[in-house]
């Protein structure tokens, strides 16, 4: 495991008995109940996932893999844990926060996940390409997302 500095803008933790290492911003969000939930609850269902059948659209994952993609992966405590559960998945990364995903990439990196077993992706989330995304059949064997929640009316309706 790496032995990677805690920046001044955030936090060290321990989870999963303090085994893994999560880094996330000091300010703003932080992860939740819900991100250490969502991995093993979609790992409970794997075994049911249809055989791949479009490695040519994975890049570098290899026909046994798994495919996860994260979306909105922030400081990318879903991916990793659902990389210590099942090893041999591959993840794509998805966030539109420069920061974030370098955290992200920090946190992968610090526990262990080698280079060639993700990829992470700079990109603007939004309604348009989720939509997109979801579309593409046999992009992912598996789609984490967990998306912030907050206040009703708090924010304009955008639609």
């Amino acid at each position: 495991r790496g032995e990677l500095e805690v920046g001044e803008e955030e936090t060290e933790e321990l989870i999963m008995r303090g085994n893994l290492r999560l880094f996330q911003s000091k300010k703003g969000y932080r992860t939740s109940i819900d991100s250490l939930l969502l991995p093993f609850i979609a790992t409970t269902h794997l075994p049911t996932l249809l055989p791949l059948h479009t490695s040519h659209i994975r890049g570098q994952a290899e026909t046994s893999e798994k495919v996860v993609t994260d979306i909105g992966c922030g400081c990318g405590m879903m991916s990793l844990l659902f990389k210590l559960h099942n090893p041999s998945s591959y993840l794509l990364l998805l966030e539109k926060q420069e920061q974030m995903l370098q955290r992200s990439l920090k946190n992968l990196e610090v526990n262990g996940v080698r280079r060639h077993h993700f990829r992470p992706f700079l990109v603007d989330i939004d309604r348009e390409f989720v939509h997109t995304y979801a579309c593409m059949k046999g992009v992912a064997d598996v789609v984490l997302m967990n998306p912030p929640f907050y206040p009703q009316r708090s924010f304009k309706n955008i639609e």
